[in-house]
This record gives structure tokens, C-alpha cells and sequence, in this order.
């Protein structure tokens, strides 16, 4: 099971340095990620191919490889 378990939107200061979004595997399997994508409204989405999250970690993803307009979640 992964999750979006916390996200920054919008801190003070510059929006390119500070925005992410953190998902969570809280299954008892590597999840891999192949083909999952994040989508930020109706055109702009994120590839999370390549990306796998072990049994109970976190993956942190940033803005500047993010590159999705963060209101749109």
C-alpha cells in the first residue's frame, strides 16, 4: 500500500526549493514504482518509473525534479 503521506505546497521563499511530496509504503513489499505517475491538474504529470520504495520507507520527491504546478494536488 503506498500512500501520499505528507506534502509542501507552498513554504515561504522560493517555491522551487522548497515544495515535495513524500510517499509511504506501508505494505511488507518493495513496491516498484514502474509506470505510476503523480499528476498535478489536468496536463502535467510526473513519471515515478525507476523509482521502487522498500517495505515501510519513504520516498521524498522535490520540486525541482517534481517540476508540477503543487495546487494542483
Amino acid at each position: 500500500m503506498v500512500l501520499i503521506s505528507e506534502w509542501l505546497p507552498n513554504p515561504a521563499g522560493k517555491d522551487t526549493e522548497g515544495e515535495w511530496v513524500e510517499l509511504w509504503n506501508g505494505g511488507p513489499q518493495p513496491v516498484n514504482l514502474h509506470g505510476w505517475v503523480l499528476q498535478g491538474g489536468r496536463e502535467k504529470k510526473f513519471s515515478l518509473t525507476g523509482k521502487t520504495i522498500g517495505a515501510g520507507e519513504y520516498l521524498l520527491v522535490k520540486k525541482p525534479e517534481l517540476k508540477l504546478k503543487m495546487s494542483g494536488f
